[in-house]
C-alpha cells in the first residue's frame, strides 16, 4: 500500500516539473518574439517576414505590430500590415493606425492596408464610417471603397460625398452607387456630367456593366458622347450595353459627326460608331423623330449609318421614306459630280481622295436605297428609284434586293424590259438582280427571253429545266455551270438532282463538265469536279473519279477533300487520301485533311502517326493548325485530355494580343460527334470576355458546336442566346438555327440587312 502511494506521489511531482518546464519554454518564446519585434531591431524585416509564416502567433503580438505601425520605418510598416491580414480582430488604436495609413502616398501600400481592413469585416465598419469625415481626401476615398466592399453605404452618405471637392472621393461614390439599384444608376448617371474627366470616365465604366437598369444607363452615356473627350469611351460603353443602347443611337450618331476627325480616305470608312452599332442593333421606333433629321447632316458616312438603322425597322419606319429617297438621290448626284472632277487634271493624292469620297457617296445612296425598299415594301416605287439612280450615275446599280414574293405581272414585265433595254447600264442592273424574282412569277416565255442574256442564263436555264423537256437544255446547263459558284455541297446536289430527275442527258452533261476540268480557271475546274461527283451514283466510282483527277491536277486536292466531307463519303480510301494530304505544303490543304480525319473519328486511327508528325510553327497564323491537330487526335482516340492540353497551349500563346484564344474554336469540324465535348462547350460559354468584339469571336465556335449537337439541352442553351444583349450574337444564333450548311467556319454569317 505504502509502495503504491509512494509511486503516485513521485509521478505527480514529475508531471508538475514537466508542465512547468513546458510553460517556461513557451513563455520565453513569446517574449522572444516580442523582443525581436522592436521598431529599432536591425533584423526587424526578417522577423516580420518569418512571422507571416506563423499566423497563429499574430493575434498575441498585435501590440508590438501596432507599435511598428506607429514608429517603424516604411518597409517595416508594410510588412506589419501584411502580418495583420491574419488577425482575427484588432483593438481600436490599431484600427485608427491602419486608417491613418490610408493617407500614405504609395498606392500599392494603401491597397495592402485596405485589404487588411477588408479582411476584418464588420468590426472595421464603424471606424471606416467615421473616417468619411477625415480631412484627407485619400482617407475619405479609400474608406468609402472599403465600406462599399463590406456593406451597402446609405444613400444620405453617398449624396453628401457626391458633392465632395476631391475627384477621388467622387470616383469612389460612382462605384458605391451600383448597390442601390435603379436609383443608384441614375445617381451614377449624374456623375457622367462631372467636370473632372476621371470621374466621368469611371461613371461610364460603372454604368456599362450594370444589369439593373441598362436602358437608363445608356441614355446617360449617350449624352456623354457629345463631349469630345468622352466620345470614344461612350461609344465603347454603348457597344457593351448592346441592344439596351438603342435609346442612345441618335446621340451616338450625332456625336460622331461632331467628334470624328475630318474625312480622310487613308483612315477608311469604318468608325467606332460603326463597330458599336453592329452590336447594338436596330434603333427604337420611338426614336425615329430624333433619327430622321440626322439624314440631313451633309456627311455621307453619317447618312449611310442613319439609313441603315432606319431600314432595319422595316415598315414601322415608313414615315422616313421621303427622306430616304432624297438622301439616295442627293448622294447619287454628288458621286456623279465627283466623277466629273476626275476628268480634270489631278495629282495622285487628289485622285485617291476623290475616289474615296465617291465610294463613300455610293455606300450612302445604296444604303438609303435598301432602307427605302425595307420601309416601303413597294416594288414599283423601288424600281422607279433604281431607274433614277442609274440615270443620274450613268452606271449600273448593283444593290441588295430581297426575294420579292408579291410581285405583279406588270412588275415582271418592266424588269424584263430592262433586260432588253438599250441603256447598257439599266440592262446590266437588271442582269445582276434577275434571280431575285421568285420563279413562280415567271412563265416560260419570259424565261426563254432571258436566256439570251449571259449573266442570268444559268439560273434561267435551271428554271426552264425544272418545267419542261428540251433536248438543248442539258448542254446549255453544263456549258454555263461554271458561272454558278458551287461553294457548298447542296448546290452541287441540287444541280445533279435536277439533271437526273428530268432525264436531261447525263452523258452530254458529264462530257461538258469533263471538258471544263481542263480549263485554266481553278474555280471552274473545282466546280465542275464537284458537279461530276454529284452526278455519279456509286460511292466507289465517286472516290476513284476524285483521286484520278487530283493525280492529274494536284491543285484540286483541297476541293477533293471538301467533296469527300460534304458528300458524306469517308471510307478507307478517303482516309488514305487525307493522310497523304497532310504532307502538302499548302496549309489550307492540311486544314481540310485534318477536318476530314477528325470527322472520321476512330476509323482514322491509322492516320494518328501522320497527324502527330505534322510540324508545328509557333506563329499565330498556325494556331488553327495546332487546334485542328489536337482536336483530330481527340476525335480519333476519344482522349479528352488532349483538349485540356490544347487549352493550356493556347493560354500560353500570346503572340497576338487581339487573337481570341478559344480551345473549342474548331470543334465544329467534328459535326454531330462534337457531342462528346458537350460539358466543355457548356462551361466554356461562361468564360466569354465582356468586350463585345472578342465576346462574339469567343462565343461563335461554342454556339456553332451546340447547333450541331442538337440534343435538348444544347437546343435550350442555344435558344437562350436569341435574346442576348449583343445583336450580333442574336443574328448569328437565329442564322444557325435556320441554316443547314455544315461547312461554315463559325466566324461568318450572312447579313440580315
Amino acid at each position: 500500500m505504502r509502495s503504491a502511494l509512494f509511486c503516485v506521489l513521485i509521478f505527480s511531482i514529475v508531471a508538475r516539473l514537466l508542465s512547468a518546464q513546458e510553460t517556461s519554454t513557451t513563455a520565453p518564446s513569446l517574449r522572444q518574439w516580442q523582443t525581436k519585434l522592436s521598431p529599432n531591431d536591425t533584423e526587424l524585416a526578417a522577423t516580420l517576414a518569418e512571422l507571416q509564416q506563423q499566423p497563429a502567433l499574430i493575434q498575441q503580438l498585435i501590440p508590438e505590430l501596432s507599435l511598428i505601425l506607429a514608429q517603424g520605418n516604411e518597409s517595416a510598416q508594410k510588412l506589419a500590415v501584411r502580418c495583420l491580414e491574419h488577425a482575427e480582430s484588432l483593438p481600436d488604436p490599431t484600427l485608427n493606425l491602419l486608417i491613418r495609413l490610408l493617407d500614405h502616398p504609395d498606392n500599392v501600400f494603401r491597397s495592402e492596408v485596405a485589404q487588411t481592413l477588408r479582411q476584418l469585416g464588420p468590426q472595421a465598419v464603424p471606424k471606416l464610417q467615421a473616417a468619411l469625415d477625415s480631412d484627407s481626401p485619400r482617407v475619405r476615398s479609400s474608406s468609402l471603397s472599403i465600406l462599399n466592399h463590406l456593406v451597402t453605404v446609405d444613400v444620405s452618405t453617398l449624396e453628401k460625398l457626391q458633392q465632395d471637392p476631391d475627384e477621388r472621393v467622387r470616383i469612389s461614390v460612382a462605384r458605391a452607387w451600383l448597390k442601390h439599384g435603379k436609383a443608384g444608376v441614375r445617381k451614377t448617371g449624374e456623375l457622367t456630367a462631372d467636370p473632372a474627366l476621371p470621374v466621368a470616365l469611371v461613371a461610364i465604366e460603372v454604368l456599362q456593366f450594370n444589369e439593373t437598369d441598362p436602358e437608363t444607363a445608356a441614355a446617360f452615356i449617350g449624352k456623354c458622347a457629345h463631349r469630345k473627350e468622352l466620345y470614344e469611351a461612350s461609344a465603347c460603353a454603348l457597344e457593351t450595353l448592346g441592344r439596351y443602347a438603342a435609346i442612345a443611337i441618335p446621340d451616338l450618331i450625332g456625336a460622331m459627326h461632331k467628334n470624328e476627325p475630318p474625312f480622310d480616305w487613308r483612315r477608311g470608312f469604318e468608325t467606332i460608331v460603326h463597330e458599336a452599332l453592329t452590336h447594338i442593333g436596330p434603333a427604337r421606333t420611338d426614336e425615329l423623330p430624333r433619327l430622321i433629321p440626322l439624314l440631313e447632316i451633309p456627311d455621307p458616312r453619317t447618312q449611310e449609318l442613319v439609313a441603315e438603322l432606319i431600314g432595319r425597322l422595316d415598315r414601322e419606319a415608313e414615315i422616313a421614306a421621303p427622306e430616304l429617297e432624297t438622301t439616295c438621290l442627293l448622294n447619287a448626284r454628288e458621286s456623279e459630280k465627283l466623277r466629273q472632277t476626275l476628268l480634270q487634271p489631278q495629282n495622285e493624292a487628289q485622285q485617291q481622295e476623290i475616289n474615296a469620297k465617291i465610294l463613300s457617296c455610293e455606300e450612302a445612296y445604296q444604303k438609303a436605297f435598301r432602307a427605302f425598299w425595307h420601309v416601303t415594301d413597294d416594288v414599283p416605287r423601288t424600281m422607279k428609284l433604281m431607274e433614277q439612280v442609274v440615270a443620274i450615275t450613268k452606271s449600273p446599280f448593283y444593290s441588295y434586293l430581297p426575294n420579292i414574293d408579291h410581285v405583279t405581272s406588270d412588275d415582271v414585265r418592266r424588269f424584263v424590259g430592262w433586260l432588253n433595254s438599250e441603256d447598257p447600264h439599266l440592262k446590266e442592273t437588271a442582269q445582276s438582280l434577275w434571280s431575285r424574282f421568285p420563279a413562280s412569277a415567271l412563265d416560260s416565255d419570259l424565261l426563254r427571253e432571258a436566256t439570251r442574256t449571259i449573266p442570268v442564263r444559268l439560273w434561267t436555264l435551271e428554271q426552264l429545266a425544272s418545267r419542261e423537256q428540251d433536248a438543248d437544255l442539258p448542254i446549255q446547263l453544263a456549258e454555263w455551270s461554271h458561272y454558278h459558284i458551287v461553294g457548298i455541297s447542296s448546290a452541287a446536289r441540287d444541280f445533279a438532282q435536277l439533271v437526273k430527275a428530268k432525264q436531261l442527258g447525263v452523258p452530254m452533261v458529264v462530257a461538258t463538265l469533263r471538258a471544263h476540268i481542263k480549263d485554266k480557271n481553278l474555280a471552274k475546274k473545282a466546280n465542275s469536279l464537284a458537279l461530276l461527283v454529284a452526278l455519279e451514283e456509286n460511292d466507289a466510282a465517286r472516290t476513284q473519279l476524285v483521286v484520278d483527277y487530283v493525280s492529274e491536277y494536284p491543285e484540286l486536292r483541297e476541293k477533293a477533300l471538301d467533296i469527300f466531307r460534304t458528300q458524306n463519303v469517308i471510307g478507307v480510301e478517303q482516309i488514305r487520301f487525307a493522310t497523304d494530304s497532310l504532307a502538302d505544303s499548302d496549309s489550307t490543304v492540311v486544314y481540310s485533311a485534318l477536318s476530314l480525319l477528325a470527322e472520321a473519328g476512330p476509323a482514322a486511327s491509322s492516320s494518328l502517326d501522320a497527324i502527330r508528325n505534322i510540324p508545328e510553327s509557333k506563329n499565330t497564323v498556325n494556331l488553327k493548325l495546332r487546334r485542328l491537330r489536337r482536336i483530330a487526335i481527340c476525335s480519333i482516340t476519344n482522349d479528352k485530355s488532349l483538349y485540356q492540353e490544347n487549352k493550356e497551349i493556347l493560354d500560353k500563346t500570346k503572340e497576338d494580343p487581339d487573337y481570341v484564344h478559344n480551345p473549342i474554336e474548331v470543334l465544329h469540324i467534328l459535326g454531330p460527334r462534337c457531342e462528346q465535348f458537350f460539358p466543355e462547350i457548356e462551361s466554356n460559354l461562361s468564360l466569354a470576355p465582356k468586350n463585345p468584339k472578342t465576346r462574339f469571336l469567343f462565343l461563335a465556335p461554342a454556339l456553332k458546336a451546340l447547333s450541331l449537337i442538337g440534343n435538348e439541352r444544347a437546343r435550350t442553351i442555344l435558344s437562350s442566346y436569341e435574346n442576348d444583349r449583343d445583336w450580333t450574337v442574336q443574328r448569328y444564333v437565329r442564322w444557325l438555327k435556320s441554316s443547314n450548311d455544315s461547312d461554315v467556319d463559325g466566324q461568318y454569317f450572312s447579313e440580315d440587312f
